[in-house]
Formats: structure tokens, C-alpha cells, sequence
């Protein structure tokens, strides 16, 4: 992503006071990946005999869940303060460069 590409997408959240659930929404791609491959896990799991590696599988996949949602749950609380202190003029003339 260029420097442009991400003063647009700044400038585009500038207007949002609560970005968890726009941050969430732009990682719907990866959480359904990684539902389907979960349901895949425990579904091998439950109808095969021996199949104990999958709940470490399992747990690495559910881990990863845990930790994006931390990670946008820390970005979404501190956005009204970068918010505040970020040059906007700046962004803007980084947005509109060719």
C-alpha cells in the first residue's frame, strides 16, 4: 500500500468516531477463512476416531480470533486521540499528490 493509498483511507475514516465495528468489518474476509477452517477442525474432530491434533489446531485458530479482536479493540480506543493530534492539511496534500 502507498503512502497515497493510505491517506485515503485515513481521510475516509476521519469522519468515524467509533472505527471498532469498520475495523471489524474490513477483516470479514479473514474471520470467515478462518471459521471455515475452525468447522472444518472440529468437525473432523468429532466424526473421526482419532483426531486429538486438531484441538491444537483448534486453539491456534481461536487464539488468532482473540487476538485480532484485541487489536481492534486497542486501535478503535485510541482513535479519538490520534484523531485529534493528526495533520489533516498534511494527509490531505499526501491524498491529493500525484
Amino acid at each position: 500500500m502507498t503512502d497515497k493509498e493510505k491517506a485515503i483511507l485515513t481521510l475516509s475514516k476521519k469522519e468515524i468516531d467509533n472505527i471498532f465495528l469498520d475495523y471489524l468489518y474490513s477483516l470479514k474476509n479473514i474471520f470467515i477463512a478462518r471459521s471455515i477452517i475452525l468447522l472444518i477442525c472440529l468437525y473432523i474432530y468429532f466424526f473421526q476416531t482419532d483426531a486429538s491434533y486438531l484441538i491444537f489446531a483448534s486453539g491456534i485458530l481461536i487464539g488468532s480470533f482473540a487476538q485480532d479482536l484485541a487489536w481492534i479493540s486497542t486501535l478503535s480506543k485510541s482513535w479519538p486521540f490520534s484523531k485529534s493530534i493528526m495533520d489533516w492539511k498534511k494527509v490531505k496534500e499526501i491524498a491529493e499528490s500525484k
